[in-house]
C-alpha cells in the first residue's frame, strides 16, 4: 500500500518563518531523496509560510472556489509564483488549478469558471472539478476519509481520486 509520512504544522510556525524564506527548502533538501513526492499544503494566504512553500516546491497547484472572493486573489497568487520563480526558485512551475466546491447548478459559478479560464487558460484548469457536497463537511467534522462514506460520497471520491491520479503523474520523475 501507499505509505505516507505526515508532518503537521502549528500556528507558531508563522513566527519562526518570518525573514527566513529558504528555511523549508533547506530542510527538505536533506530528506527529499527518501520520498517519491513531498506535498506542502500552504495556507490560503500569501504570507511567509506560502512563500516558503513555493520556494521549496517544484510545482504549484492552486485550489480556488468559483466565487468572486475565490477568484479575487488568483492574480496575486500567479504574480507571487512568478516572483518566486524570478527571485528564489527558477524550477517552480504552475502545475494547474483545481476548482473546489462547485455547486450543482449555478450561473454565478459558471461565470466565475469562465473568468478563471480567461485568467489562467482552460488547459491549466484540472478536471474534474470538486463538487460542493455536505458530506465533505461531515467527513472533515468526523475526521473520516471521504471514501468511508461509500455511495453517499461517490462523486466527490471520484473527483479526488482522478485529481490524485493526475497529481501522481505530474510528480513522477
Amino acid at each position: 500500500g501507499l505509505e505516507v509520512d505526515l508532518v503537521p504544522s502549528a500556528p507558531s510556525l508563522q513566527d519562526h518563518e518570518a525573514g527566513r524564506p529558504k528555511r523549508l527548502s533547506r530542510a527538505l533538501r536533506h530528506i527529499a531523496a527518501d520520498y517519491d513526492a513531498v506535498l506542502i499544503d500552504c495556507p490560503p494566504s500569501l504570507g511567509n509560510l506560502t512563500l516558503s512553500g513555493l520556494i521549496a516546491a517544484d510545482l504549484a497547484l492552486i485550489v480556488v472556489e468559483p466565487a468572486a472572493l475565490g477568484l479575487r486573489g488568483i492574480g496575486a497568487v500567479a504574480d507571487t509564483i512568478d516572483d518566486v520563480w524570478n527571485t528564489h526558485n527558477s524550477g517552480l512551475e504552475l502545475a494547474g488549478v483545481v476548482v473546489n466546491k462547485v455547486p450543482a447548478i449555478s450561473g454565478e459559478a459558471d461565470r466565475r469558471y469562465d473568468e478563471l479560464a480567461r485568467i489562467v487558460g482552460r488547459k491549466a484548469i484540472w478536471q474534474p472539478s470538486i463538487p460542493q457536497r455536505v458530506i465533505v463537511n461531515q467527513a472533515i467534522g468526523e475526521r473520516r476519509s471521504i471514501h468511508s462514506f461509500g455511495a453517499r460520497s461517490a462523486d466527490v471520491s471520484h473527483a479526488f481520486d482522478a485529481l490524485w491520479s493526475k497529481l501522481r503523474k505530474q510528480t513522477r520523475t
